[in-house]
């Protein structure tokens, strides 16, 4: 692609994660001309070389993929989630600890979700995308834009110059798109990191999902296809920067004693990563002709599974929004339209950001106190059905969309 090449788009998408692709798939389906560009190579899943980040798909979210045509290229990948088991481990001398268990039985479902690879997921988005007629990928990113009554002019760090209706804003953390549009955030460095790695184990995980509540942070094992799971380790950052700094055979050695031998034995599959966790909310979702959605408009800590649900929540209500506005014959960037998305997403968002931060705040409180409510209230609501499933169901298919 030459430095000069003009595109002309209704709606050009920065960013082309699983948000971004997803989306990018919905529009085309409604018939919309979608140019989606992101730097990041996107190559085909080899589960011979697994990276260790999963993420948990809830139903709407695989119903997404369903509709979009890509879920059959990846479920395969993954394992069912039957069970959300949560242990108090704050006091490790403890031989039983407080313990609760969230069957999907106990609300009617044979599963709440299934834990899958994100790479595997953006594969099998991208090969849905780049066979639709009315999608084009650059493996490019964005390098400004400006905005005018009626268009989007953007240019790629390659020189590719887009003019469009729209531009949205799927390009992570870091967003460009958030930052030349001037959209401030609230941020929140909860000074504890996350180590993610698959493993492999004696025992069956019987699709069981395992997050030990320890006063650094939880301890999570997530069931991945046969005797493997995935781990997500939130520890202080210094704690995590030491535990990578291990020889491969100490690391083990942490994970078996972490998890308590609840799945006998255990190896790595594959290198531990780490990522710092931070909590960000855009302070607003749109600026002239321009939307944001997914991690340029809200990150999660990984706790509840949340993030990447609320990201394709995200996706799917503007694909349906914009759709919508164009065949009531509405401009699909002007303010009336943004307007509308905003209202649709800004309570669901805000709800999920907050409710994160707090039970962040709440299992990383390294204190008697806090860890006596901790205990508290896995034994009452134990004993409070009617909550208990209120619970699981609000977090499966939210009422406040």
């Amino acid at each position: 692609m030459g430095k000069n090449k003009t595109i002309k788009t209704d709606i050009f998408i920065s960013g082309g994660g699983v948000p971004g692709f997803l989306l990018a798939s919905l529009l085309a389906q409604s018939g919309f001309d979608v140019t989606i560009a992101d730097p990041a190579p996107c190559n085909p899943y080899d589960p011979a070389t697994p990276d260790g980040r999963t993420a948990a798909l809830m139903e709407r979210s695989i119903e997404a993929f369903i509709n979009v045509g890509a879920w059959a290229h990846c479920k395969d990948h993954g394992a069912d989630l039957q069970t959300l088991r949560i242990i108090d481990d704050s006091q490790k001398s403890a031989k039983s600890p407080t313990q609760i268990d969230f069957k999907a039985s106990e609300i009617a479902r044979a599963r709440f979700g299934r834990n899958v690879p994100i790479s595997a997921m953006r594969a099998a988005l991208y090969d849905v995308a780049q066979k639709h007629a009315n999608i084009h990928i650059l493996s490019e990113g964005l390098y400004d834009f400006t905005t005018e009554d009626n268009s989007v002019r953007a240019r790629t760090d390659s020189g590719t110059e887009i003019t469009a209706r729209l531009i949205i804003g799927a390009d992570g953390r870091h967003s460009p798109t958030r930052k030349i549009a001037g959209i401030e955030c609230k941020t929140h460095d909860y000074g504890r990191a996350a180590i993610t790695c698959l493993l492999s184990h004696t025992q069956d995980h019987e699709y069981i999902s395992t997050e030990f509540h320890r006063p650094s942070g939880p301890f999570t094992l997530v069931p991945m296809p046969g005797q493997t799971s995935a781990l997500v380790w939130v520890d202080t950052t210094d704690n995590i920067e030491a535990f990578m700094r291990l020889p491969r055979g100490a690391f083990i050695d942490m994970i078996q004693t972490n998890s308590r031998d609840i799945l006998g034995s255990v190896d790595l599959i594959s290198d531990p990563l780490s990522w710092p966790l931070k909590m960000l909310k855009a302070k607003r979702l749109t600026a002239p002709r321009t939307i944001l959605i997914a991690e340029a408009a809200h990150v999660l800590t990984p706790l509840g599974a949340q993030g990447l649900n609320l990201s394709i929540r995200d996706a799917t209500i503007l694909a349906a929004h914009l759709t919508e506005a164009a065949r009531s014959g509405q401009d699909i960037g002007t303010k009336i339209v943004l307007d509308g998305y905003e209202a649709k997403r800004r309570h669901d968002m805000s709800l999920r950001v907050m409710g994160t931060h707090s039970l962040m705040q709440m299992v990383t409180q390294d204190s008697a106190a806090v860890s006596s409510l901790r205990k508290m209230g896995l034994k009452t609501l134990d004993k409070l059905p009617a909550i208990k499933k209120m619970l699981m169901n609000e977090g499966l298919a939210p009422q406040s969309l």
